[in-house]
């Protein structure tokens, strides 16, 4: 199968009742710099190999495969990495169908994953759905603040990918007016800053669903330059002219080397008054006025838990913990704890809870937006919980039946903007108001309604998360 596309003919294979085109390239980009729209013109077809983010890789023993979330995330033996990394994939069951589109944006810290190693939503690439997988640039090549390079270059492929999708996913049987983009964690994160962003390209979105994360990674530019710094005092080096000429293999042994201490806090989208403004709040709800947005935002339990556990209830490596990820926010966060766990919890919530709730409460407040909030402690509340169940349905059987359910109300929701849930399920997920606040919950055993208190109105914590 070839369609053609702006970027050239590309090449696909059909496998399961669907057709998969991997390797589509959709930029290109010099170092520390903005991307390229790309093309190339011909009869062959312009597919690469799906090549990752540069970064270096995780490695993964046999005997932690044995965790199905390990292994889901785990890089296969062949994966490789490079800068030339401006790729997407797109599987769809029928090429000339008028379906729903999803965009998955990835997860990874902005310092690690990639289309093929760490997407949101892997069921999707056999659901009755376009499903689209982008990449984009991690840790210092995608998100570094120097004098030589560009800022926000991460968030540019982002935007990038997404005009591809608008502008040629009518070719694969994708519906241009019934996008929905879907990230965890940084992906989430990316999302939330894409949707404040000047982008024209956002007007083109219909459904945002973000798991674990909201619009706290967003940053001043004080804050991105001191972590840029960091980076480059971490690897004895005067200035980011020194990174300009390294070998990709310097690249990922510098970026290895700060990964030794570095958070998910550390790199993210900065205000730089180009693809971000100071008045982001109010681009945000400008947008909101002028198009109508269904959005559902999701957190989980105990999204510092896998963390707390390695502290081995040791309070002062959590306290450090807590001073890496909020700077001049850890009092703040830590305030009235003592133990380990309580600093763990506390953590948990301020990075991840308290901005998806206070997310939803910022949307609810436009009265164009329709707004759903999920709560979630499945696999133990760990981090973006509700997304990894929806891609275990072979690997955790007991838990299918629920996995079946949660899976039915994301394709309603991209195909209607209502996540309906089944019929066995016997109650409504609420709409989420800035009044009535009311939230579903998913748990083991099943589903539930709840409200939220009046915290997330009260907290002192900055919406900026990390403060240097």
């Amino acid at each position: 199968m070839k369609i053609s596309t702006t970027s050239g003919i590309v090449a696909g294979t059909q496998q399961n009742g669907h057709y998969r085109f991997t390797g589509i390239p959709f930029g290109e980009a010099e170092r520390f710099k903005r991307p390229q729209p790309y093309h190339k013109g011909g009869t062959q077809p312009v597919n690469i190999e799906q090549i990752q983010p540069l970064q270096p890789l995780m490695k993964v023993s046999p005997e932690q495969l044995k965790d199905p979330i390990v292994a889901m995330f785990a890089p296969a033996a062949d994966t490789k990495v490079g800068e030339e990394c401006l790729n997407l994939r797109v599987t769809t069951p029928n090429v000339k169908g008028k379906l729903p589109v999803v965009i998955d944006i990835f997860g990874g810290g902005f310092t690690m994953g990639g289309n093929s190693i760490t997407p949101t939503m892997r069921w999707l690439e056999d659901a009755p759905v376009v499903y689209v997988a982008i990449n984009y640039r991690v840790s210092i090549l995608g998100w570094s603040c120097f004098r030589e390079g560009d800022t926000n270059c991460g968030l540019y492929d982002q935007a990038l990918a997404i005009k591809w999708v608008v502008s040629n996913i009518a070719q694969f049987g994708g519906d241009p007016g019934k996008i929905t983009l879907v990230g965890s964690s940084a992906g989430a994160k990316s999302i939330s800053a894409l949707m404040a962003s000047n982008f024209d390209v956002m007007d083109q979105i219909k459904n945002v669903w973000t798991v674990s994360g909201a619009f706290q990674t967003i940053r001043d530019m004080k804050t991105a330059q001191k972590i840029s710094e960091r980076f480059l005092t971490t690897n004895e080096l005067s200035n980011g002219r020194d990174l300009l000429t390294a070998t990709p293999d310097t690249i990922i042994a510098a970026i290895a080397k700060y990964n030794d201490h570095a958070n998910t806090n550390d790199f993210g989208p900065v205000i730089d008054e180009e693809a971000i403004s100071s008045s982001w709040p109010d681009v945000l709800q400008e947008r909101l006025n002028l198009h109508p947005y269904a959005v559902v935002v999701s957190s989980s339990s105990n999204e510092y838990g896998m963390q707390t556990k390695m502290a081995k209830g040791n309070p002062a490596i959590l306290r450090q913990s807590a001073n890496d990820l909020f700077g001049e926010n850890a009092d703040l966060v830590l305030k009235g704890t003592q133990t380990a766990a309580e600093m763990g919890r506390a953590i948990g919530y301020a990075m991840y809870r308290l901005p998806a709730d206070r997310a939803a409460q910022r949307y609810a407040t436009n009265a164009n937006t329709t707004v759903y909030n999920l709560h979630a402690s499945v696999l133990g509340g760990t981090h973006t919980s509700d997304a990894l169940l929806m891609n275990l349905a072979t690997a955790l059987p007991d838990s299918r039946p629920l996995i079946k359910q949660l899976q039915a109300a994301f394709l309603a929701f991209v195909q209607t903007g209502k996540p309906t849930l089944t019929p066995e399920v016997q109650l409504q997920w609420p709409v989420y108001r800035s009044d009535s606040k009311r939230i579903l919950q998913l748990s083991n055993a099943g589903f539930s309604i709840d409200r939220l208190s009046s915290e997330i109105t009260e907290n002192p914590l900055p919406v900026q998360a990390l403060i240097l």
